[in-house]
């Protein structure tokens, strides 16, 4: 080996460090930023976001409506409200959400074709919360879902002069230290970052 080889070698090693660093670091981060919680309190409604993991999200919605941090839960892909009258009406949540949205039926009816679901989710529930006069709401969906469903809500709910705090169901019994060996998790982690780039892409160019 020359000294010249010898020479790009050391400086290289420094850059190559400190990408290594920089790598690990941010494989470190990214679930920690998309799993985004605020501890809920009370508010005008529950909104239930379905998708992937629908139980156990329909699950954490049941139990906030029953413990009373809200009178009404209102699942927008589906447009069907559920009231808190003494007793919670599980069976309408699961035929709800066991049956064909009204979302998915009629997406290229009313919006554009490049928006994001639960984009329009929240602009559904925006709509709702704007007819029945409420102003605060809890988003409930899973755990990887809540900080795109957060920039969302601060933009469409922000401006309206609506709060929105995010909860998800909780999942202490999953280990994500080492996510990106696990398929599922790898796969919802890189689908979640390009979700929330797409929806900044197209965002912006709709605010432009």
């Amino acid at each position: 080996m020359s000294k010249r080889e010898r020479w790009f070698q050391q400086r290289l090693i420094v850059p190559i460090c400190i990408a290594v660093l920089f790598l690990a670091v941010a494989l470190a981060i990214v679930p920690r930023y998309l799993r985004y919680a605020d501890r809920p309190r009370s508010a005008d409604v529950i909104v239930l976001f379905v998708g992937p993991e629908v139980a156990q999200r329909r699950e954490r919605a049941e139990s906030l409506l029953r413990a009373g941090y809200a009178d009404t839960l209102y699942i927008p892909a589906y447009r069907t409200v559920v009231s808190r009258a003494g007793t919670t009406d599980v069976r309408v949540m699961i035929a709800a959400t066991d049956r064909d949205s009204w979302l998915k039926r009629n997406k290229r009816k009313f919006y554009p074709d490049h928006y994001e679901e639960t984009h329009l989710e929240v602009l559904l529930a925006k709509e709702f919360m704007t007819e029945r006069g409420f102003r605060s709401a809890l988003f409930v969906s899973s755990p990887y879902h809540m900080r795109r469903i957060r920039m969302m809500a601060d933009e469409e709910l922000g401006k309206a002069g609506m709060t929105a705090q995010c909860v998800p169901y909780e999942d202490h019994a999953r280990s994500f230290q080492l996510w990106m060996l696990s398929r599922p998790d790898f796969r919802w982690v890189i689908t979640e970052c390009a979700k929330i780039g797409w929806y900044l892409i197209y965002h912006k160019q709709v605010s432009a």
